[in-house]
């Protein structure tokens, strides 16, 4: 992607930060820039990394992250071997309540079968404002043609809000766990400061996946019309000339969890 492209998509960024930023993308190749529009376009960052993905590797899954989220790759490595043959692997985080049920999509991993059917779908690509539930569009409608998308619920080692670890986690994060939301930079380094002596050597226990009745009494499926007030906006066509959400419009920061953060 060309200079343009880096600039527009860096704008406002404290040169500092900039600088080291283009820098690293040239010595490295490791960086790319979207070209998505400023706001609440989760929806098109997600789908086109996932299509640019798609186009430019050969791969058995795809990981999708939050900046904030630590992630224990030795633990997931070894544990990938187990999940070669699921087909339409959906692994995440598993919300299951009485008004819905929904992947967090925090840590999201999809099967390349999976991923493959958004691509052949590209065309009627349902859009959410706020991103996080675009793959559900995609099962809905594959559960209505017959497919049965798996969904592996890793509640267990996905910590889903890091104010809920209770315990020390020096030997969790090295044998159990796989990732830790709300990870924000100070918690990175002392999570690191766990594993990194033994980080190539420890091989975590095999989780059986259980069937999807045993993760949720409800039925597979999203629906955006129970979502809070904020949350709630009405899916759009993906690629229409003018998808948008004009009430969106005002919110030109994202505050995060512990910290203000720009879309």
């Amino acid at each position: 992607m060309g200079g343009n492209l880096s600039q527009k998509a860096i704008k406002g960024w404290p040169d500092d930060i900039r600088d080291k930023v283009i820098e690293e993308r040239k010595k490295y190749g490791d960086l790319e820039f979207l070209p998505t529009s400023n706001g609440y376009w989760y929806g098109h960052r997600y789908l086109w990394m996932l299509f640019w993905a798609f186009e430019h590797y050969d791969f058995d899954f795809f990981l999708k992250t939050d900046d904030d989220y630590f992630v224990c790759l030795n633990n997931l490595a070894n544990d990938l071997q187990y999940r070669k043959n699921e087909k339409y692997l959906y692994w995440d985080w598993l919300g299951c309540d009485l008004s819905m049920v929904a992947m967090d999509s925090g840590l999201l991993i999809l099967g390349k079968d999976l991923t493959s059917e958004f691509v052949k779908r590209n065309d009627t690509l349902i859009l959410s404002s706020h991103g996080r539930a675009d793959d559900c569009y995609v099962h809905n409608e594959l559960e209505d043609d017959k497919y049965d998308v798996t969904y592996f619920a890793d509640n267990s080692r996905l910590v889903h809000y890091r104010s809920d670890l209770k315990d020390k986690l020096n030997g969790k994060l090295r044998s159990n766990l796989i990732g830790i939301h709300q990870a924000y930079p100070k918690y990175m380094r002392e999570y690191w400061n766990y594993v990194k002596d033994n980080w190539l050597t420890h091989l975590s226990l095999k989780v059986i996946r259980k069937p999807y009745g045993e993760y949720c009494a409800r039925p597979k499926g999203w629906d955006w019309t129970v979502l809070n007030p904020f949350w709630k906006h009405e899916p759009k066509s993906c690629w229409a000339p003018k998808t948008d959400w004009p009430e969106l419009h005002k919110y030109k920061m994202h505050k995060g969890r512990e910290d203000k953060r720009r879309l």
